[in-house]
Protein backbone atom coordinates (compact mmCIF):
# COMPACT_ATOMS: atom_id res chain seq x y z
CA UNK A 1 0.00 0.00 0.00
CA UNK A 2 1.38 3.54 -0.94
CA UNK A 3 1.20 5.77 1.72
CA UNK A 4 2.75 8.80 0.44
CA UNK A 5 -0.12 8.36 -2.78
CA UNK A 6 -3.16 7.61 -1.03
CA UNK A 7 -2.55 10.55 1.95
CA UNK A 8 -1.19 12.85 -0.89
CA UNK A 9 -2.77 16.60 0.29
CA UNK A 10 -5.95 17.69 -1.62
CA UNK A 11 -6.12 19.80 -4.27
CA UNK A 12 -7.96 22.89 -4.34
CA UNK A 13 -10.48 20.58 -6.82
CA UNK A 14 -10.65 18.23 -4.03
CA UNK A 15 -11.89 20.54 -1.51
CA UNK A 16 -14.50 22.16 -3.88
CA UNK A 17 -15.73 18.31 -4.53
CA UNK A 18 -16.14 17.51 -0.98
CA UNK A 19 -18.07 20.88 -0.24
CA UNK A 20 -20.33 19.14 -3.37
CA UNK A 21 -20.73 16.13 -1.83
CA UNK A 22 -21.56 17.28 1.19
CA UNK A 23 -24.09 19.11 0.24
CA UNK A 24 -25.51 16.12 -2.86
CA UNK A 25 -25.75 14.00 0.31
CA UNK A 26 -27.79 15.87 2.34
CA UNK A 27 -30.20 17.08 -0.26
CA UNK A 28 -30.41 13.66 -1.40
CA UNK A 29 -31.34 12.83 1.98
CA UNK A 30 -34.24 15.77 2.04
CA UNK A 31 -35.29 14.40 -0.82
CA UNK A 32 -35.97 11.11 0.41
CA UNK A 33 -37.81 12.18 3.05
CA UNK A 34 -39.74 14.40 0.73
CA UNK A 35 -40.67 11.38 -1.49
CA UNK A 36 -41.74 9.36 2.05
CA UNK A 37 -43.78 12.15 3.89
CA UNK A 38 -45.35 13.57 0.48
CA UNK A 39 -45.70 10.53 -1.97
CA UNK A 40 -45.93 8.25 0.64
CA UNK A 41 -43.50 6.08 -0.85
CA UNK A 42 -42.59 3.14 1.53
CA UNK A 43 -39.48 3.55 4.05
CA UNK A 44 -37.55 0.99 1.90
CA UNK A 45 -37.86 2.72 -1.38
CA UNK A 46 -37.31 6.22 -0.15
CA UNK A 47 -33.78 4.58 1.42
CA UNK A 48 -33.05 2.66 -1.57
CA UNK A 49 -33.24 5.67 -3.41
CA UNK A 50 -30.92 7.38 -1.50
CA UNK A 51 -28.64 4.57 -1.75
CA UNK A 52 -28.94 4.74 -5.69
CA UNK A 53 -27.98 8.30 -6.07
CA UNK A 54 -25.56 8.46 -2.91
CA UNK A 55 -23.80 5.24 -4.13
CA UNK A 56 -23.72 6.24 -8.36
CA UNK A 57 -21.99 9.41 -6.70
CA UNK A 58 -19.78 7.30 -4.78
CA UNK A 59 -18.67 5.15 -7.90
CA UNK A 60 -17.76 8.29 -9.87
CA UNK A 61 -15.88 10.13 -7.23
CA UNK A 62 -12.44 8.47 -7.89
CA UNK A 63 -12.60 9.34 -11.49
CA UNK A 64 -12.84 13.20 -10.80
CA UNK A 65 -10.84 13.39 -7.12
CA UNK A 66 -7.26 14.03 -7.54
CA UNK A 67 -6.01 12.53 -4.31
CA UNK A 68 -7.59 10.05 -1.59
CA UNK A 69 -6.88 11.58 0.84
CA UNK A 70 -10.00 13.57 0.79
CA UNK A 71 -12.30 10.69 -0.13
CA UNK A 72 -10.75 9.07 2.68
CA UNK A 73 -12.22 11.75 5.50
CA UNK A 74 -15.57 11.82 3.77
CA UNK A 75 -15.67 8.28 4.15
CA UNK A 76 -14.44 8.37 7.94
CA UNK A 77 -16.52 10.93 8.35
CA UNK A 78 -19.70 9.33 7.52
CA UNK A 79 -19.26 5.97 9.11
CA UNK A 80 -18.93 8.12 12.49
CA UNK A 81 -22.03 10.24 11.38
CA UNK A 82 -24.42 7.14 10.29
CA UNK A 83 -23.04 5.17 13.60
CA UNK A 84 -24.13 7.66 15.52
CA UNK A 85 -27.56 8.12 14.06
CA UNK A 86 -27.90 4.82 14.36
CA UNK A 87 -26.96 4.81 17.97
CA UNK A 88 -29.36 7.89 18.29
CA UNK A 89 -32.45 7.22 16.39
CA UNK A 90 -31.71 9.85 13.84
CA UNK A 91 -33.02 10.00 10.52
CA UNK A 92 -35.00 6.69 11.62
CA UNK A 93 -36.39 6.12 8.61
CA UNK A 94 -33.19 5.98 6.85
CA UNK A 95 -32.11 2.58 8.42
CA UNK A 96 -33.34 -0.74 7.98
CA UNK A 97 -34.22 -1.24 11.49
CA UNK A 98 -32.82 -0.78 15.12
CA UNK A 99 -30.29 -3.39 15.13
CA UNK A 100 -29.02 -2.71 11.19
CA UNK A 101 -25.63 -0.99 10.23
CA UNK A 102 -26.07 -0.89 6.87
CA UNK A 103 -25.63 2.75 6.95
CA UNK A 104 -22.24 2.45 8.53
CA UNK A 105 -21.13 -0.39 6.31
CA UNK A 106 -21.42 1.49 3.16
CA UNK A 107 -18.79 4.25 3.71
CA UNK A 108 -16.59 1.48 5.34
CA UNK A 109 -17.00 -0.25 2.36
CA UNK A 110 -16.14 2.47 0.75
CA UNK A 111 -13.18 3.37 2.81
CA UNK A 112 -11.88 -0.05 2.43
CA UNK A 113 -11.71 0.33 -1.37
CA UNK A 114 -10.21 3.35 -1.23
CA UNK A 115 -7.56 2.12 1.07
CA UNK A 116 -6.76 -1.63 -1.38
CA UNK A 117 -7.69 -0.07 -4.80
CA UNK A 118 -6.60 3.69 -5.42
CA UNK A 119 -2.91 3.23 -6.44
CA UNK A 120 -4.03 -0.17 -7.89
CA UNK A 121 -6.76 0.68 -10.28
CA UNK A 122 -9.23 2.56 -8.89
CA UNK A 123 -11.59 1.53 -11.81
CA UNK A 124 -12.00 -1.91 -9.36
CA UNK A 125 -13.65 0.77 -6.70
CA UNK A 126 -16.22 2.12 -9.75
CA UNK A 127 -17.07 -1.59 -10.05
CA UNK A 128 -17.53 -2.38 -6.63
CA UNK A 129 -19.62 0.73 -5.94
CA UNK A 130 -21.94 0.29 -8.51
CA UNK A 131 -23.25 -3.19 -7.53
CA UNK A 132 -24.06 -1.51 -4.15
CA UNK A 133 -25.57 1.59 -5.98
CA UNK A 134 -27.50 0.06 -8.55
CA UNK A 135 -28.18 -4.40 -8.35
CA UNK A 136 -28.75 -4.22 -4.49
CA UNK A 137 -30.70 -1.35 -4.09
CA UNK A 138 -32.97 -2.14 -6.95
CA UNK A 139 -33.21 -5.89 -6.02
CA UNK A 140 -34.38 -4.89 -2.50
CA UNK A 141 -36.88 -2.51 -3.97
CA UNK A 142 -38.06 -5.86 -6.17
CA UNK A 143 -38.11 -8.27 -3.17
CA UNK A 144 -40.36 -5.68 -1.84
CA UNK A 145 -42.61 -5.81 -5.01
CA UNK A 146 -42.58 -8.67 -6.25
CA UNK A 147 -41.36 -11.11 -3.59
CA UNK A 148 -44.14 -11.46 -0.71
CA UNK A 149 -45.28 -14.84 -1.64
CA UNK A 150 -41.98 -16.23 -2.42
CA UNK A 151 -39.67 -15.46 0.69
CA UNK A 152 -37.09 -17.64 2.30
CA UNK A 153 -34.96 -16.90 5.13
CA UNK A 154 -31.28 -18.63 5.38
CA UNK A 155 -29.88 -17.19 8.02
CA UNK A 156 -31.48 -13.85 9.84
CA UNK A 157 -32.95 -11.07 7.33
CA UNK A 158 -36.22 -11.87 5.10
CA UNK A 159 -34.85 -12.94 1.39
CA UNK A 160 -36.91 -13.34 -1.77
CA UNK A 161 -36.43 -15.55 -4.89
CA UNK A 162 -37.52 -11.96 -6.71
CA UNK A 163 -35.08 -9.78 -5.07
CA UNK A 164 -32.47 -12.62 -5.51
CA UNK A 165 -33.05 -12.82 -9.13
CA UNK A 166 -33.17 -9.01 -10.11
CA UNK A 167 -29.68 -9.33 -7.70
CA UNK A 168 -28.15 -11.88 -10.07
CA UNK A 169 -29.38 -10.11 -13.65
CA UNK A 170 -28.45 -6.42 -12.43
CA UNK A 171 -25.34 -7.76 -11.42
CA UNK A 172 -24.49 -9.28 -14.74
CA UNK A 173 -25.53 -6.35 -16.80
CA UNK A 174 -23.33 -3.79 -14.60
CA UNK A 175 -20.18 -6.12 -14.07
CA UNK A 176 -20.56 -7.37 -18.10
CA UNK A 177 -20.74 -3.65 -19.65
CA UNK A 178 -18.10 -2.26 -17.37
CA UNK A 179 -16.10 -5.16 -17.83
CA UNK A 180 -16.23 -4.15 -21.67
CA UNK A 181 -16.30 -0.09 -21.36
CA UNK A 182 -13.53 0.30 -18.25
CA UNK A 183 -11.29 -3.01 -18.65
CA UNK A 184 -11.33 -3.32 -22.26
CA UNK A 185 -7.97 -5.67 -22.12
CA UNK A 186 -9.95 -8.27 -20.43
CA UNK A 187 -10.88 -11.45 -21.75
CA UNK A 188 -13.90 -14.16 -20.73
CA UNK A 189 -16.16 -11.43 -20.37
CA UNK A 190 -19.28 -13.54 -20.25
CA UNK A 191 -17.37 -16.06 -17.74
CA UNK A 192 -16.43 -13.64 -15.69
CA UNK A 193 -19.54 -11.54 -15.12
CA UNK A 194 -21.64 -15.02 -14.75
CA UNK A 195 -18.78 -15.62 -11.76
CA UNK A 196 -18.78 -12.72 -10.17
CA UNK A 197 -22.48 -12.27 -10.47
CA UNK A 198 -23.36 -15.45 -8.68
CA UNK A 199 -20.76 -14.51 -5.87
CA UNK A 200 -22.63 -11.45 -5.07
CA UNK A 201 -25.75 -12.59 -5.01
CA UNK A 202 -24.36 -15.50 -2.98
CA UNK A 203 -23.34 -12.60 -0.53
CA UNK A 204 -26.39 -10.33 -0.38
CA UNK A 205 -28.57 -13.63 0.02
CA UNK A 206 -26.62 -14.80 3.01
CA UNK A 207 -26.00 -11.05 4.69
CA UNK A 208 -27.89 -9.96 7.06
CA UNK A 209 -28.69 -6.60 9.48
CA UNK A 210 -26.87 -4.60 6.20
CA UNK A 211 -23.75 -6.26 6.69
CA UNK A 212 -24.54 -6.99 2.50
CA UNK A 213 -23.75 -3.38 2.17
CA UNK A 214 -19.59 -3.70 3.36
CA UNK A 215 -19.71 -7.53 1.49
CA UNK A 216 -21.24 -7.05 -1.88
CA UNK A 217 -19.06 -3.91 -2.97
CA UNK A 218 -15.91 -5.37 -1.30
CA UNK A 219 -16.71 -8.58 -2.44
CA UNK A 220 -17.60 -7.92 -6.45
CA UNK A 221 -14.26 -5.66 -6.56
CA UNK A 222 -12.13 -8.47 -4.84
CA UNK A 223 -13.97 -11.29 -7.31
Amino acid sequence: MQWNEILKAPTTNDLLLSVGVFLFIFTAIFLSSVLKNVFNASEKVSRKTLHISVGIAASLAPLFFDSAAALIFLALFFTVFNFISVKKGIFKSFHKHLHSFGTVYFPLAYLVLILFFWTVDRRFIVAGISLFAVAQSLSAIAGERRGSRFCFVLVKDRKSVAGSCVMFILSFSLIYSELHYLFPEVESVFLISIFVSTLVTVIETLSSRGSDNLFVPVGGALF
